[in-house]
């Protein structure tokens, strides 16, 4: 193994990230996304400490997890990079765009709902109505920029 941690408990992670068997597929993709799940398993099993009252081990798993939060990136960072690169190369295949039949569909249902909410004289603005126009205009600029 090329990279090392001086960190005793992270170069132990840093072995078992690298030997855990991740899903059996050729698609790095998948085993890129389920690396990125370990970190999720440590806060589960922290939340388990301090939901069993085990004070002592939870308080280890929390400065484990404060400790997996500096060292980040360099223990995830080849999933990130992995997975970051897909979405800005397959994703914005041709084959895989949306009909433009749909696009205008989704168009057309922004365009009306805005219209709605701005035309309503009557409406009273909540918090909710704000949130709704909010997002439909964020969808909005969101298609016609793509």
């Amino acid at each position: 193994m090329s990279r090392t941690l001086s960190h005793e408990p992270f170069a132990a992670l840093d072995i078992a990230i690298e030997k855990t068997p991740l899903p059996v597929t050729t698609d790095s993709q998948v085993r890129a996304q389920a690396k990125l799940q370990l970190p999720k398993v440590a806060i589960v099993v922290n939340i388990g400490y301090m939901m069993s009252k085990n004070d002592s081990s939870a308080a280890d798993a929390d400065k484990f997890l404060h400790d997996l939060s500096i060292h980040y990136n360099f223990l995830f960072g080849d999933a990130i990079y992995h997975i970051n690169k897909n979405h800005q190369t397959k994703l914005r295949r041709p084959a895989e765009l949306p009909l433009e039949s749909v696009i205008e569909k989704l168009k057309d249902y922004i365009v009306s709902n805005i219209k709605a909410l701005v035309d309503d004289e009557y409406l009273h603005w909540t918090k909710c109505e704000y949130i709704e126009l909010r997002d439909m205009a964020a969808s909005r600029l969101t298609l016609f920029n793509a």
